[in-house]
């Protein structure tokens, strides 16, 4: 129960309801490591090598292979910022309100705490990278429809946590609630009054 309230309460759920279109498969630029703009990027790294007498360094680390697995790897590390989770989201005004991340901030605490009180937590960081995969093969930075599946494991854990919670800190879910209120509705009045001029 608290799993959906948290997922139908999560910004990235409201901006879908607004745009399903960026669901469509249709919409979504495959990853395409040997696209011409690409080899050209390696061929000029390659050769700033090796004019710095780095010839045969510069062919072990810089190429299609490496540049590819750099790149989804950058990709992937992207889902963790703070600034594109929490605060601006996707660059892509159609799959962000960007005043707002995916999710929200007040759910980072019922993360960790989630986290802390899983007890099998190797199945959970499996699951966790399993989910990041389809963004390691999208071409666009931050693309927000490719992390649906860690963003529901995100809500997952967090509600984890705020059923595990500690019950005798009455304090803190009370200042926590102030919180989860406060950034709800400044959510909802951005989502009703302001984010439909910008889209």
């Amino acid at each position: 129960m608290v799993f959906l309230l948290l997922t139908a309460l999560s910004p990235i759920t409201w901006v879908i309801v607004k745009n399903p279109q960026t669901l469509k498969l249709n919409q979504w630029q495959w990853f395409g490591p040997l696209a011409a703009a690409r080899l050209q990027e390696i061929n000029t790294q390659r050769g700033q090598m090796t004019a710095a007498g780095w010839r045969s360094v510069g062919k072990i680390l810089v190429n299609k292979y490496t540049w590819t697995a750099r790149e989804m790897a950058t990709r992937v590390a992207e889902t963790f910022d703070p600034e594109y989770l929490f605060f601006t989201g996707d660059l892509d005004i159609n799959r962000s309100t960007r005043t707002s991340g995916p999710v929200f901030l007040f759910t980072l605490p019922a993360v960790v705490w989630g986290w802390v009180k899983w007890r099998r937590k190797k199945l959970l960081a499996g699951l966790i990278l399993a989910s990041l995969l389809p963004s390691a093969v999208i071409e666009p930075h931050w693309f927000t429809p490719a992390k649906l599946m860690f963003f529901a494991i995100w809500n997952y854990v967090a509600a984890w946590g705020i059923i595990n919670r500690e019950k005798k800190a009455g304090w803190i879910t009370a200042g926590w609630s102030l919180w989860v209120m406060y950034e709800t509705a400044n959510f909802a009045h951005d989502y009703l009054l302001h984010y439909p001029w910008r889209t």
